[in-house]
């Protein structure tokens, strides 16, 4: 079944048992706007494990430690890990009714979902130009 990986994503956020938590604090100027609710939470959790098992996967393969399929597994598990996370923030602006926040969101320590100006870009950056 071509759908079967969204099917399964029900599934697999029930069956988080331990959250894994962002670990970004607050900084100066976040605003922050809600926290999300566990459900978003658990999703948040499957999101990073898929891009952790990417990431050891990679590290495999650079030691040569994979079997002959490893290369088109870590595509597949950083393109759902893509989608999982384009999921979670469409989520997270229907949950706390975000559509209309004019700065971008960001996600941090406690699952508070904070409108964040990001940092400063430096003088000499915006003198070079192209970076505003």
């Amino acid at each position: 079944m071509a759908i079967e990986f969204i099917a399964l994503l029900g599934l697999e956020i029930n069956m988080v048992d331990k959250i894994n938590e962002p670990q970004d604090d607050l900084r100066p100027g976040d605003d922050i706007k809600g926290e999300i609710s566990e459900e978003l939470q658990k999703l948040y959790t499957v999101w990073k494990r898929l891009g952790q098992s990417a990431g050891a996967l990679e590290n495999d393969i650079q030691w040569g430690n994979t079997s002959p399929d490893a290369f088109s597994k870590v595509q597949e598990l950083r393109a759902k890990a893509s989608l999982i996370k384009a999921i979670l923030w469409i989520a997270i602006q229907d949950e706390l009714h975000l559509w209309d926040s004019k700065d971008p969101l960001a996600l941090r320590k406690g699952f508070k979902i904070v409108g964040s100006k990001g940092p400063e870009i430096p003088p000499i950056f915006k003198f070079l130009g192209g970076f505003e």
